[in-house]
């Protein structure tokens, strides 16, 4: 379930998680049609919709997406800390965890 107000954009994320996490990462472009062939087609929208858990469950959205990725960022870091992730994620071939 997601915040309606905590929609960006994928391209727009990576510069959000530098604002937020304190940090200057640099930025690269990739064009998913590079990545996945020319057939590649990006959703128009991919956001939940959660009418129906306002309106039936009354349920309302408690956090930014500024919050969530302080969050995310604290728990990944647990992770690492307790030895759930590899130091380098992507020569590994398992995305980072543990067997």
């Amino acid at each position: 379930m997601g915040n309606p107000d905590n929609k960006i954009k994928i391209k727009d994320l990576p510069f959000r998680l530098n604002f937020v996490l304190e940090m200057d990462n640099d930025v690269e472009y990739i064009d998913p049609k590079e990545l996945y062939g020319k057939y590649y087609e990006n959703a128009k929208d991919k956001y939940p919709d959660s009418t129906k858990a306002f309106t039936e469950l009354g349920w309302k959205p408690t956090k930014s997406i500024e919050d969530m990725i302080e969050d995310y960022y604290i728990e990944y870091q647990r992770l690492i800390e307790v030895g759930h992730f590899i130091d380098d994620i992507l020569t590994e071939g398992n995305y980072g965890f543990k067997e």
